[in-house]
């Protein structure tokens, strides 16, 4: 049974959070990116993340890797979406965290990798921030059902070591919590 991203409801309610209140929103390649997806217009939500990406924002790099993950704007790329979650689950990005583990337990993008997708499940659950509605809520419900999927593939030996990784993984990329 194929994996399903846990994470759109997420990307969605970040997107619309990052919405500044007023009209004069920042001219960012980022917004412009958030704009367009919430628009529908995912070939320009691409452009811009990309843009984003070279700018160095780590929220783009989450989105960008979603929409590459499930071919939204364009072709599915598996590869390019993995590097991108990399980079920003490197950075703390919890979301990302989260999409990456996805990958790793779906073998899409990266090996197949259970140990992989138990550590960066595990740092996506204690750095997701405390639940504040709904979706938040559904979103942390969900990540501990991947991670429960997971633990139940895996041997008494892999869980100790993947448990060691999270806990590497958890000192190594601390959440980022200035722009989810």
């Amino acid at each position: 049974m194929p994996v399903t991203l846990v994470y759109p409801f997420a990307l969605l309610l970040a997107l619309l959070l990052s919405l500044p209140s007023h009209a004069a929103a920042p001219d960012t390649a980022y917004n412009r990116g958030v704009s367009a997806y919430l628009a529908q217009d995912y070939g320009a939500a691409r452009k811009h993340w990309a843009k984003a990406v070279d700018e160095g924002e780590t929220a783009a790099f989450n989105n960008l890797g979603f929409l590459y993950y499930v071919g939204w704007g364009g072709l599915v790329d598996w590869d390019r979406a993995a590097a991108l979650w990399k980079t920003a689950a490197e950075r703390g990005h919890w979301e990302a965290q989260g999409h990456l583990a996805e990958a790793y337990e779906e073998g899409k993008g990266v090996p197949r990798d259970l140990t992989q997708a138990y550590a960066w499940y595990r740092n996506s659950l204690v750095n997701t921030p405390p639940p504040e509605n709904d979706d938040d809520q559904t979103l942390l419900t969900r990540t501990n059902r991947a991670l429960s999927r997971v633990t139940g593939k895996m041997s008494v030996k892999q869980l100790g070591e993947a448990e060691l990784l999270a806990r590497a993984y958890l000192k190594r990329f601390p959440p980022k919590r200035d722009t989810d």
